[in-house]
């Protein structure tokens, strides 16, 4: 049974996005409302039960658009720490699992999250990443990052994305962060592809735990 808070933002900042104008379309207020709720329950149920959203049903997630909609790009935002935190939770709950551990404490943003993971690359630097990069680095190939919602919309190769992701697994000190801001992709469409925003703002995270190092 989980005993961490949701994360505080996710909690209360559904009430507060910004809306586009009327005649601009944005996300459907209902949806968002409505999907960040189960979130929350889903977060603080016990593990095994029947019906909550996963980590999965976060980045999968779609809403219908509408005019004076809540702002797109806010609640991609939020959706990007949600799924963060569902991950480092997910996380926790398997190790927890699988040897007895501390008690978890509790935190506000998956950014405080701050357990790290050392890899030892084969010139034999240790390369600490922090427990949210990790978790979405070892997810499964081709289910790292949603698709973007709109259909028509550019996005990312999947392979090289994937590609990139599975090269900081095996070799996280053979990249430096110029290199990873300097990546570039093959550009698909909608939902052939992972969503720019959310691969760039992941990589940029990457660059800086790179640069901190």
């Amino acid at each position: 049974m989980s005993t961490q808070n949701f994360p505080s933002d996710q909690a209360s900042r559904h009430a507060q996005f910004g809306k586009v104008s009327g005649s601009e379309y944005g996300y459907a207020v209902d949806e968002v409302d409505a999907f960040l709720a189960r979130a929350r329950e889903s977060f603080s149920a016990p593990e095994g039960t029947a019906g909550i959203l996963s980590t999965q049903d976060i980045r999968d997630i779609t809403f219908l658009p509408a005019q004076g909609g809540y702002d797109a790009t806010e609640v991609d935002e939020a959706l990007e720490r949600l799924e963060e935190a569902f991950a480092a939770r997910d996380q926790r709950n398997t190790a927890g699992a699988a040897a007895a551990v501390s008690p978890v404490s509790e935190y506000d943003d998956a950014a405080s999250v701050t357990q790290a993971v050392t890899e030892i690359p084969t010139d034999g630097d240790p390369v600490e990443f922090s427990a949210a990069v990790q978790g979405r680095l070892e997810r499964a190939a081709g289910e790292r990052f949603r698709a973007p919602s709109d259909d028509e919309a550019n996005s990312y190769n999947v392979e090289d994305v994937d590609a990139l992701c599975d090269r900081l697994l095996t070799e996280p000190g053979a990249l430096t962060s110029r290199a990873i801001r300097a990546v570039t992709f093959r550009v698909t469409r909608g939902a052939e592809g992972y969503e720019e925003a959310q691969v760039d703002g992941f990589l940029e995270r990457v660059a800086e735990e790179l640069d901190a190092r």
